[in-house]
């Protein structure tokens, strides 16, 4: 740049140096970038740019952003006027004008229906094109950007600007296809930002205050992961027997994206097959897919099985303690990336998995902290109204993508099934409103069969696939929450809404045998069979269905299981909730290889514990002269114990579990 020089102005420092805030000798590429292994970076700054006090987001978000959709909204307006509107002046447009106006719009707006259709905004409720206009000029003033990026794509339906909100995807062209978010992570702060690479923490970031502008974050969070090899055996390991838990990744987007990730990771690092790294490939990295990647090692980690232990040469502490360390990476990742105001789907995703790591070591409460906040951004990126795939709807911006939509909607519905099923636990406070949830089940299909390009080739309800777990959950989280809000309700409905609700969960529960199916085979298999049959991952799930089903049942019936005692009116909730909980213990004693696996999992040890409190209450009401009858009862007890035990050196809360059974069981002898 140097070498062409005209002008006479003073040379300027190099935009790195000045960004970072530290001498540069004014060559380029200077002395400092070369150091830092970013000559191929370096330029002078612009003097124009550097002295303009219009160099920040405001310069393009508040000015040619807000011009050009203004622009686009009086053309839009302007197109549904009558023909003679232009020709009349304001005294002249009568009530008959007004009326006719209003004629041609309803009229246009039917024909332009589909149009519409693919407003996030406007797809429910009041469907007028007026108030999507004041709407949008409204997100201008008030800085939603967001919403006002989504409303210029709804008005011309093309994607954002690069410019305004670079993304990796806009950036790595051959990899464009895998759709990243509209603002990137992290989001640029100028327009320098925004067509440099990024390396350091952005002007203003909180941290910053911590850490040292010069720090090459990205390299810094890059350098905690394993090596190749073993981070490709942890993500294998994770989609193998894992992913069936939690299921928000589409596994073969997931997998390009890694591939992706390697890619720059290795053409930045030195080695003896690459001589000339190139570090500014780094800068192209997501971070909140990077924070997803580091979410996937720790889980595959922290519930690790001997056999991947011997392939990574690891033993089991070693895998705690490197699992614990790739969860504070993801979260070192989320902040540096500044999740809050850089909204994204694979925040969440990272987000509900760190949920997961959570509740194992004991702290489901800083996860229901955050659970709230996950759920705005959700409803902000417009997933709480995705609707269905079988609606006549055209989508526009992330939500083109078919895969997107999809893992919006598997994203939605696990936060609203965290959000249904703790309620209970939070004076049966939730976020997410019915009325406010427009977003259909995730389809019943296999990852391999979700296809960006072709259309969606949903299985029947009876026929099983990787969703089928995920599916019946969310149907039985929809009764559990009805429950909740009768137990708050003023006016409770008593103990017929009970014996209703009961009616519909024992339907559901016989349904989930018929969700296990398999297509292929001519003849249903009754639960029984299924049990005895069902393999793998698969005999994992219906394991869950029918424990939920039951934990359901067990928590409906319990309010009234003291009463069943002393009133012949309750005996029937007395006799289920001691049913459920023998049920649930006795499908986790059914197989000790699904047990081992099931109960790493805080959710599966909180139905077990549950099941365990009411066998003690059963206990304590039993007569002492039945001897027999006590025995048979301490000793389901102790079964319960043993099974906790199997899952103690994984789970905090399984030691918990162990620790309050044991004080109770003691209380019994004294």
């Amino acid at each position: 740049m140097s070498d062409t020089r005209t002008c006479s102005r003073p040379i300027q420092s190099c935009f790195q140096c000045r960004k970072r805030k530290i001498k540069c000798n004014r060559t380029y590429p200077c002395a400092p970038c070369l150091l830092r292994g970013e000559g191929d970076v370096c330029r002078e700054v612009d003097r124009s740019l550097a002295n303009s006090s219009k160099t920040t987001v405001e310069t393009l978000d508040d000015v040619v952003h807000r011009v050009s959709l203004l622009e686009k909204t009086v053309k839009e307006l302007s197109s549904r006027l009558p023909n003679h509107a232009d020709t009349v002046g304001p005294k002249d447009y009568t009530a008959s004008d007004r009326q006719h106006a209003t004629t041609k719009l309803t009229s246009t707006n039917s024909k332009d229906n589909n149009k519409f259709l693919s407003t996030i905004r406007s797809s429910y409720g009041t469907a007028s094109v007026d108030e999507d206009v004041a709407m949008m000029l409204e997100d201008f003033a008030m800085g939603h950007r967001v919403n006002r990026s989504r409303a210029t794509q709804d008005l011309e339906c093309e994607p954002v600007s690069p410019f305004l909100y670079p993304t990796p995807a806009s950036q790595d062209g051959a990899f464009g296809h895998l759709g990243h978010s509209l603002l990137s992570f992290p989001h640029p702060s100028s327009p320098l930002d925004a067509m440099s690479p990024v390396f350091g923490l952005a002007e203003g970031h909180p941290l910053s205050l911590l850490i040292d502008p010069t720090v090459n974050i990205t390299a810094k969070l890059v350098s905690l992961l394993p090596s190749e090899s073993r981070c490709r055996l942890l993500v294998q390991f994770y989609f193998e027997r894992l992913e069936w838990y939690s299921k928000v990744l589409h596994a073969p987007t997931f997998q390009a994206e890694a591939e992706h990730l390697m890619c720059q990771i290795a053409m930045a690092t030195p080695s003896a097959s690459n001589p000339d790294p190139v570090p500014s490939a780094l800068a192209h990295i997501s971070l909140s897919f990077l924070s997803v990647y580091f979410m996937v090692l720790c889980l595959s980690l922290h519930l690790i099985e001997p056999g991947l232990c011997r392939q990574l040469n690891i033993n089991f502490t070693e895998a705690t303690e490197l699992g614990t360390k790739m969860y504070s990476a993801a979260q070192a990742t989320f902040y540096a990336g500044n999740f809050f105001a850089n909204h994204s789907l694979e925040a969440l995703q990272s987000f509900i998995l760190m949920g997961v790591y959570r509740q194992n070591v004991d702290e489901a409460d800083s996860h229901w902290a955050l659970l709230g906040s996950a759920i705005k951004i959700a409803q902000n990126l417009g997933i709480s109204r995705l609707g269905s795939e079988s609606e006549n709807r055209k989508y526009t911006g992330l939500w083109k993508s078919l895969v997107k939509r999809e893992t919006g909607r598997r994203v939605w519905w696990s936060l609203i099934f965290d959000d249904w099923s703790h309620a209970a636990a939070h004076n049966g406070a939730y976020s997410v409103h019915p009325s406010q949830n427009h977003t259909a089940l995730p389809a019943n299909i296999n990852d391999t069969d979700l296809v960006e390009g072709q259309p969606l080739r949903e299985m029947p309800e009876t026929q099983y696939t990787e969703m089928t777990l995920s599916r019946t959950r969310y149907r039985f989280v929809d009764l559990y929450r009805q429950i909740v809000d009768n137990m708050q309700s003023p006016s409770s409905s008593g103990y017929g809404f009970i014996l209703e609700m009961d009616v519909k969960l024992r339907k559901m529960q016989e349904e989930v045998p018929l969700y296990f199916q398999d297509g292929s085979s001519g003849e249903a298999l009754s639960k029984e069979q299924l049990l005895a049959t069902a393999k793998g991952v698969k005999g994992l799930e219906l394991t869950l269905s029918l424990i939920m089903g039951e934990t359901r049942q067990l928590r409906l019936h319990r309010p009234f299981l003291f009463r069943g005692y002393k009133d012949k009116r309750f005996v029937k909730s007395r006799d289920q909730c001691i049913s459920s909980a023998r049920a649930i213990l006795g499908y986790l004693k059914s197989n000790d290889e699904h047990c081992a696996i099931l109960l790493k999992w805080w959710m599966v040890l909180f139905y077990g514990f549950a099941a365990s409190v009411v066998l003690f209450i059963d206990l304590c009401h039993q007569k002492v002269d039945d001897a027999p009858d006590l025995e048979h009862r301490r000793a389901e007890l102790r079964e319960a114990l043993d099974l906790f035990k199997t899952a103690e050196h994984i789970s905090t809360v399984s030691r918990n579990a162990i620790v309050l059974l044991e004080g109770l069981m003691s209380t019994l002898r004294h």
